[in-house]
């Protein structure tokens, strides 16, 4: 963060775009939304020459994954589409199935489960036929979410096992998908029973995501813990719940809807319920096409938790 900064401050011209490229992936991993899409913005719009591919690139890649964070999945993916088309005309095939890996995971939140898997499984044979760790990593990681959201414990296992391999030296983004890993080892354990390892991954994981300044992670590992103790019969403090859905709605709106709603579940509370309607309809109003998906998802998923509620 120092160095990207001065380096901002005394680049010029092309050297400056890229500077402030790199700065604003760092914003973007910090949820700081708006400041990240002001660095991003002048490498994002591709107008610096082939050198700069590097951080044009990446600029489009975090300019979406920005405005997912943020709450507006139908401008992430159109930076996703974006970004795919550079690639394409840049002739640069290292960087493909990136944005088509992190746009399945936007699709996922917004309801379109069988689109998000196309996108995963394409982002994966795209990572092994170009020998690129990170994408394969990243795809393997989203598949065993989607294994964990439908229940698929041994599927999800798997997954994860393939990706824990493959997990290993210096890896671009490597703490990013490390932590990720993490979160759902953490959701697995819980999906299985095990709230004790739960709970437990998920102290590991804050305390991980906090030392390297990351809310985007920090917020669901708090989550991922109060229902573990929950399960575990152990008391939840509603006052750090309410702060702690505060800060997911600040560092990963796309995704407050339906953890608010497990949660709610878990706890018992049909306030909480209510709250994740409301992320619902607020994130269908910036969803653009997907926006009827996600209301029947969210639709779904709401009668199941009501119907958690009930047997209580």
């Amino acid at each position: 963060e120092l160095l990207l900064g001065e380096a901002v401050s005394l680049a010029q011209g092309a050297d400056r775009v890229t500077a402030a490229a790199w700065l604003g992936v760092l914003r973007a991993h910090q949820s700081r939304a708006g400041e990240a899409l002001t660095l991003l913005r002048p490498a994002a719009r591709g107008q610096i020459g082939a050198e700069h591919t590097s951080a044009t690139l990446h600029a489009l890649l975090f300019t979406g994954h920005t405005h997912a964070l943020a709450g507006y999945p139908a401008l992430a993916l159109d930076a996703f589409t974006r970004y795919t088309a550079e690639v394409e005309r840049r002739q640069v095939p290292r960087f493909a199935g990136r944005a088509v890996n992190f746009a399945g995971w936007v699709l996922r939140s917004l309801g379109a489960r069988q689109e998000a898997l196309d996108h995963h499984h394409e982002a994966l044979e795209t990572g092994r036929s170009h020998g690129t760790a990170e994408t394969t990593i990243a795809a393997l990681e989203d598949l065993a979410e989607q294994c964990v959201d439908d229940g698929d414990a041994a599927g999800a296992e798997s997954r994860l096992g393939e990706a824990r391999e493959l997990l290993r030296g210096d890896l671009v983004f490597g703490w990013r998908l490390e932590l990720k890993l993490a979160l759902l080892t953490g959701r697995l354990a819980l999906l299985g029973g095990d709230a004790e390892l739960a709970a437990r991954s998920a102290d590991e994981l804050e305390d991980r995501a906090t030392a390297l300044g990351v809310p985007r992670y920090v917020s669901v590992a708090r989550l991922l813990r109060h229902r573990a103790r929950r399960r575990m019969g152990l008391p939840v403090d509603a006052a750090h719940v309410t702060a702690d859905l505060d800060l997911l709605d600040a560092a990963v709106a796309v995704e407050a809807w339906w953890w608010t709603g497990d949660l709610a579940a878990d706890l018992g509370s049909p306030a909480l319920l209510d709250r994740s309607a409301e992320r619902t309809a607020r994130l269908a109003r910036n969803a653009g096409r997907y926006a009827d998906s996600l209301t029947k998802a969210a639709d779904r998923r709401m009668g199941a938790w009501r119907a958690l509620l009930s047997a209580r």
